[in-house]
């Protein structure tokens, strides 16, 4: 469970409360979170004062290892940050700082961490992905 709990100013009255911010998600140990994330309700902050519904815009990770899905969702500002590009390659798969020998053991799709800049098509992906598994293996 990768998630922190940040003290959060209201965008609307300036109203501070603690909220959960998650940061990333295993839905093989987190399926609870998981249908959080799918419903359009992760890390959205909600006053207690005066009730205003605000995203809070902060990088996201996703992995199913059941269902071999791994996907990474950046707020757009993202784009604008001085070292962002320094994490991918050329063809904008993320770089993981890892020896021969960990790359060699580490499953494929590990290797192609699906990158999305909108938490709308981060889910769509997520749900399109656990189509595809369903129907794959309800077929043989």
């Amino acid at each position: 469970m990768a998630k922190t709990t940040l003290l959060l100013a209201c965008p609307k009255c300036g109203s501070e409360s603690p909220y959960d911010v998650w940061q990333s998600i295993n839905a093989s140990k987190e399926p609870h979170i998981r249908k959080v994330l799918l419903e359009g309700n992760i890390n959205i902050f909600e006053c207690p004062k005066c009730g205003t519904k605000s995203f809070i815009p902060t990088s996201l990770l996703y992995h199913d290892p059941d269902r071999q899905i791994i996907a990474q969702y950046y707020p757009p500002e993202s784009l604008k940050e001085k070292n962002f590009f320094h994490q991918f390659d050329s063809e904008g798969r993320i770089s993981l700082p890892l020896s021969k020998k960990q790359k060699e053991n580490m499953p494929e799709y590990l290797n192609n961490i699906h990158i999305t800049f909108s938490m709308q098509e981060f889910i769509f992906y997520i749900k399109f992905r656990e189509a595809l598994f369903f129907n794959k293996y309800q077929k043989n």
